[in-house]
């Protein structure tokens, strides 16, 4: 089977989004053919049949969170992911020991610029794994600040182990979990043991974790 190379760029703000992987996707059979990561300015290139008609997806995971797709024609592919609101996720609640760390995972359920067909390459398999939440962020920090697409997004926080900071007395049957989120004092929407809500504009977050046994 005869190859060609295709190239673009990722596009943020009007500056090069380094490190966002990059699919070659076949529509036709729901299948991701090549991927690769973007460089420093954004760039990227890749190997692909050249029998297929193909579109290329940036799948942003942070600090830029979002889906950028464009057909694959037969120049530069410029993937921009458009629109984006500066996000203040906020978390509060028990004090952590040293061995565990909050794990944020955020997933749009719409995005106001992104047709609904292309949602499913956010979670399409690359080489058999699954592409998993498009924001996953294990932090000590009790703020985190990152951009996100307009639409509806789904977040949760839970216990990550760090392996190497494990200590002897660490309870095997410690659990967290997010107990509220709420948007300017307001509780937001239960969903999938996690959160939604609406973003349209800059907003602050506020999860609220307890832990228990």
């Amino acid at each position: 089977m005869s190859e060609r190379r295709i190239a673009g760029r990722v596009v943020h703000r009007g500056g090069g989004l380094a490190g966002t992987q990059v699919l070659a996707a076949d529509e036709a059979a729901g299948a991701v053919l090549a991927d690769t990561e973007s460089g420093p300015d954004g760039s990227w290139e890749l190997a692909v049949p050249d029998d297929r008609a193909l579109l290329a997806v940036a799948r942003c995971r942070g600090p830029a969170l979002g889906l950028a797709a464009a057909p694959v024609g037969a120049g530069p592919v410029e993937l921009d992911l458009g629109t984006t609101h500066d996000v203040t996720l906020r978390l509060e609640g028990d004090e952590l020991p040293g061995w565990a760390r909050p794990a944020v995972q955020l997933m749009p359920l719409h995005l106001a610029e992104v047709e609904e067909r292309l949602l499913r390459w956010i979670t399409a398999p690359v080489r058999e794994v699954s592409g998993g939440p498009l924001g996953r962020i294990t932090t000590e920090a009790r703020e985190l600040a990152l951009a996100a697409q307009p639409g509806t997004w789904w977040v949760t926080a839970r216990l990550e182990v760090v392996p190497d900071a494990r200590t002897p007395d660490m309870p095997a049957d410690l659990h967290l979990q997010t107990v509220r989120a709420s948007v300017g004092g307001r509780d937001l929407p239960v969903a999938r043991e996690g959160y939604t809500f609406e973003l349209d504009g800059p907003l602050e977050v506020v999860l609220t974790l307890a832990s228990a046994r």
